[in-house]
């Protein structure tokens, strides 16, 4: 991942649940509270049915950021930015030389970057760490600059297909399907994606849905009207299921991992 500028967005999909969705996962507190580290993956796909990931870390001294994972049931009309989050919110720390990725498959290395201050851990093979979603990948953390030494570890997010979504002709409850996990704790998006009447072509509005994860699930009507007018027909359906855990390692300090897997789902390019 490449820094492009002092805001140091994240580039490629590695939150891309957290960038497009209803209620946005990523809070900014009033007052900065803390420490607090977040590692991020997002699944891409490589060669065949083959996929990767390149996690990105980022620990800080001091942040306003904390992770609230969205509450399924809940839909939202909103505007389409396709834009990566800003993680500029503190004083990042280095927290060691390396954060080692653990897989059933094998082990991979974080390691540190700085770019106008800010530090941050990427991948550190540009392809990727290769992985079969749905296995476990654990982190583990040196420590260093006040950050105590942790590991956290979940399972990632399963693959998954969905069934066409319906472009009605009257605003009516459309249903979603989609493949459920074998493995509970994840939640899942789907973000339709329109052009409105303002748009100059491209999709600039979506009907963004958290869904418990369990394989089927409605989007009222009420919420139908753009994606059946959308200008010159331009819409796509993008789905995310996303994982998350929050570890408490003391009373001011908070790790936290996401994980989510797209469809359609992006390659991986180095």
């Amino acid at each position: 991942m490449t820094p492009s500028g002092p805001s140091m967005r994240l580039s490629s999909l590695a939150i891309a649940a957290l960038a497009l969705i209803s209620t946005g996962c990523l809070d900014g507190l009033d007052t900065p509270q803390g420490k607090a580290g977040f590692i991020t993956l997002d699944i891409q796909s490589t060669s065949g049915d083959a996929y990767a990931t390149r996690p990105f870390g980022v620990f800080y001294d001091e942040t306003s950021l904390r992770f609230n994972q969205a509450t399924p049931g809940r839909c939202a009309i909103l505007p389409f930015v396709d834009e990566d989050p800003d993680f500029n919110s503190g004083k990042t720390m280095n927290v060691g030389e390396s954060v080692t990725a653990t897989l059933p498959t094998g082990t991979g290395a974080l390691v540190p970057a700085t770019e106008f201050n800010f530090t941050f851990y990427r991948a550190s093979d540009a392809g990727g760490i290769p992985l079969v979603p749905g296995d476990t990948m654990a982190f583990t953390i040196p420590g260093g600059d006040g950050f105590p030494a942790a590991m956290i570890a979940d399972a990632t997010p399963e693959a998954f297909t969905f069934s066409d979504v319906a472009v009605p002709e009257i605003s009516e409850t459309i249903d979603i399907a989609w493949t459920p996990p074998t493995i509970a704790g994840s939640i899942i998006n789907f973000s339709l994606r329109y052009a409105d009447d303002f748009s100059e072509g491209p999709v600039n509005r979506q009907i963004s849905c958290w869904f418990t994860d369990d394989g089927a699930d409605q989007i009222p009507g009420s919420f139908m009207d753009g994606w059946i007018r959308a200008k010159d027909g331009v819409r796509y359906v993008s789905a995310t299921r996303l994982r998350s855990k929050v570890v408490q390692l003391a009373d001011d300090i908070n790790l936290t991992m996401i994980a989510t897997l797209s469809v359609p789902t992006e390659p991986i390019t180095p």
